[in-house]
């Protein structure tokens, strides 16, 4: 993500902010952030919670913050709708590289279905 932001936002600068302060603009850093965590987080949360309504309304909560930032940063003039989207593009790609690379690490591994934690043995 991080280098995404550089090449965008320092040498390859798109667009400028709607609220004319001349800073880039594209892609929200802001949604692309908080969405590709909650997506991260959502892939892992039956190995965390075990309850499946705690688990429902986490995801809930999530894509409705996630939604809240994306509004929010138009909202505040701070992006165009397409620095929005696009940020929300990145952000499936970047969950897209952590699913496939936690396969690799670990193929036995099912992210729907998770392996109980195994008990230390004394």
């Amino acid at each position: 993500m991080v280098v995404i932001y550089i090449i965008f936002g320092k040498f390859i600068i798109l667009s400028v902010r709607p609220d004319g302060s001349g800073e880039p603009s594209f892609p929200s850093t802001h949604t692309m952030v908080v969405a590709t965590i909650f997506s991260i987080v959502a892939l892992n949360l039956k190995h965390y919670v075990r309850q499946k309504p705690l688990r429902i309304v986490l995801y809930i909560v999530m894509l409705i913050l996630t939604i809240l930032t994306a509004i929010g940063r138009v909202a505040s003039n701070k992006h165009w709708p397409t620095d929005v989207a696009c940020g929300l593009v990145f952000a499936l790609v970047f969950t897209g590289i952590y699913y496939v690379l936690s396969k690799r690490k670990n193929p036995h591994r099912d992210i729907k279905h998770p392996e109980p934690p195994q008990k230390a043995q004394d």
